[in-house]
Parts: structure tokens; C-alpha cells; sequence
């Protein structure tokens, strides 16, 4: 049973429309409709009622959009052309005056109609609505479970290569700090920087493939043992290559290159300037920092101070010419920051080379 507000300011008109309508809808008076709180279904009204309600309807019909409460007009003859006005706008429907009992039933039928479709349009769309945010809510699920497993695919990664080399846990962690922080200083996204986190772990991973011969001699290396070791950076990008993986894909290129210098003096491809991709110009400027505070068989480890002086001056085996000078310069700008990752997370005496 339709709910049919009867917004009309002539009372034979009423008793009409409860004659005509009432056995087969509920009718509501002006005094019990709550337009914007439970519309009804249908709005029966005159040009008086019109125009006493218009505001309220039309606030109601844009609360309840896409949801249809249709609206008819009972009109005499000579209001007709100022009803017309009204269609398309506030009013879906005339109906003449006298009022006729077919007439006004059977364009009720048609409204109701309407509003059916409008109600069923608007479940359909609450169920789309309910899909789809059923949907989003999954593939954020999943790309979480994603991250999160190549996230312990680096950790892994990284913990291998930590088997074969003399360097620390801590000097890897180490590196991946420095390079966020010179990620995010030099205007980074924060996606990027901390995708430069997690990847900057996985420099050496290269070293995997070098024989331990060369990799765990205590003094210096010759010639050809220095080739060899060289090549761990051609070896990490083909253990990482070919992934869909953006953090991957970011991984290889770092492997790869973290050893070129901005001059075009590095290896293994001799690139120079912007051809070396960012993140590895990042991880460079880290790795060299880590590598000179930290203390081998064959050196002692740098002081803060005399590391930040052979970069940004030079040693004559290190120049500021071989890195980026946009990070270089955001390297002199947090350098205490440098130095208080490297006392937070320094290696344990028994741990050090």
C-alpha cells in the first residue's frame, strides 16, 4: 500500500481524493509528512500547496537523489499553462480538475510505477556501492600482503648476502637510513624515499656470487681478484632483474650502479651525471660514508668529522666530484644526522672487522 501525501489547500478536494484513493493507499495530511525524514511515495498537490511546499519538496527530492518521489499537480483548466511551467522541474505530472476517477488512478498507477523503478535503481546502486567498496577493500588487503612479502623477499635477500660478506646487519641498516634521509632531503616523495629504503639494502647482494677467496681476504686485493669483485654489481642486477616488482626493479638498478661516480669514473658501466639513476647515486653517497667510518683489518674507521671532509673535500682517492652535487649538498646539510644513525646503530665490538 502506497503512502500518498496529500499537500492540497482546497478541502472538498480532499474528501474527493479519500473517496477515490483511500481504500487503496495510506494518505498522509501536510501536518504528518516528513519530507526529508521518510518521504513518501507519491506527493498529491494544487498550485496553493505548490507554492506553500515547494521549498520543502525540492530539498527533499535533492535528499533522497537518485531515490524518485514523484510529484503530480491537480490543475483546473485555466491554471494549466502556469502548471506547465512546473513540469520538468519540481512536477512530474498533471491532472486536470474536476477531478476523474480513472484519470487520477491511472496516473498514480504510472508514478508509483516510476518510483518502483527508482527504488530498485537505487538498491542496485547501494549493492555496486557495497561491491565495490567490498572489492577495493580486498585489493588493498592484497597489495598489503604484497608489500609485505616483498618486503621479507629484501629481507631474505639481504640476510644471504650477509652470510658472505664481513659487513655487518647494522652496516646495511645503516645505509638504508642515510639513503632515506638524503631521499627525502633532496624533495622525494615519500614513496620513492622509503622504496629507496628498502632496496638500498640490497646493494650488495651481488656479492653472493663472489668466491670467498676474494670476498673474505683479510689485505688488499691484485688486479685480477678486483675484477672479479667488481662484478658483484652486474651479478646483484641479474639476480634481481626481470621482476614486476617496482621495489625489485628499483633493487636491480641500485645493485648495478650504487658503484659509479657522477665523473663517469665508476664501474661497471662508466656512466656519468643523470644517467646513473637516482637511487643509486643515493646509495653511493651512503655506502661511501658507512665504508669510511667503519674499521677492517687493513684500516681504522674514519671519525665523523674526517668522513664528511673526504667527501665534501676530497683524500685523493675520494673527490666530491664523484657524487651527485645535489646530494652531496643534502649530505653536508643532515651530516650530524649521518652521524647519529651511525652511533644508534653501531656494531658490537665483537662484530667488527
Amino acid at each position: 500500500m502506497a503512502r500518498i501525501a496529500l499537500l492540497i489547500s482546497h478541502r472538498g478536494n480532499h474528501r474527493l481524493l479519500h473517496d477515490y484513493l483511500g481504500s487503496a493507499h495510506t494518505l498522509l495530511t501536510a501536518t504528518e509528512v516528513a519530507l526529508k525524514q521518510d518521504p513518501p511515495h507519491l506527493v498529491l498537490t494544487d498550485l496553493s500547496g505548490l507554492h506553500q511546499w515547494q521549498t520543502a519538496l525540492s530539498e527533499a527530492r535533492k535528499a533522497w537523489t537518485p531515490l524518485m518521489i514523484p510529484v503530480l499537480l491537480l490543475v483546473s483548466e485555466h491554471g494549466v499553462r502556469k502548471a506547465l511551467a512546473q513540469l520538468g522541474g519540481i512536477v512530474d505530472d498533471l491532472a486536470s480538475k474536476p477531478l476523474r476517477s480513472v484519470e487520477l488512478t491511472t496516473r498514480i498507477r504510472n508514478l508509483l510505477r516510476l518510483r518502483a523503478i527508482s527504488e530498485d535503481l537505487c538498491g542496485r546502486l547501494n549493492d555496486t556501492a557495497e561491491y565495490n567498496n567490498t572489492l577495493e577493500q580486498q585489493i588493498r588487503e592484497r597489495t598489503e600482503s604484497l608489500q609485505r612479502t616483498l618486503g621479507e623477499t629484501v629481507h631474505r635477500l639481504t640476510r644471504a648476502s650477509e652470510f658472505k660478506d664481513t659487513d655487518t646487519g647494522n652496516h646495511i641498516r645503516r645505509v638504508c637510513h642515510y639513503s632515506r634521509l638524503l631521499a627525502e632531503h633532496i624533495g622525494c616523495s615519500q614513496t620513492l624515499a622509503e622504496r629507496i629504503f628498502e632496496t638500498a639494502a640490497l646493494h650488495d647482494v651481488g656479492k653472493i656470487a663472489v668466491p670467498d677467496r676474494i670476498l673474505l681476504k683479510p689485505g688488499p686485493l691484485n688486479a685480477q681478484e678486483w675484477a672479479i669483485m667488481q662484478q658483484h654489481t652486474v651479478k646483484g642486477e641479474r639476480l634481481l632483474a626481470d621482476s614486476d616488482s617496482p621495489y625489485l626493479q628499483l633493487g636491480a638498478q641500485v645493485a648495478r650502479s650504487h658503484h659509479e661516480r657522477y665523473d663517469g669514473g665508476g664501474y661497471p658501466d662508466q656512466l656519468a651525471g643523470s644517467a646513473i639513476p637516482l637511487a643509486a647515486r643515493i646509495v653511493q653517497l651512503a655506502d661511501v660514508y658507512d665504508a669510511l667510518r667503519t674499521p677492517r683489518p687493513y684500516k681504522p674507521g674514519f671519525s665523523h668529522q674526517q668522513a664528511l671532509q673526504t667527501i665534501c673535500i676530497g683524500d685523493g682517492r675520494t673527490h666530491p666530484e664523484h657524487f651527485d652535487p645535489q646530494v652531496l649538498e643534502a649530505f653536508e646539510a643532515r651530516s650530524s644526522a649521518f652521524a647519529e644513525i651511525y652511533a644508534a646503530l653501531a656494531d658490537p665490538p665483537h662484530s667488527q672487522p
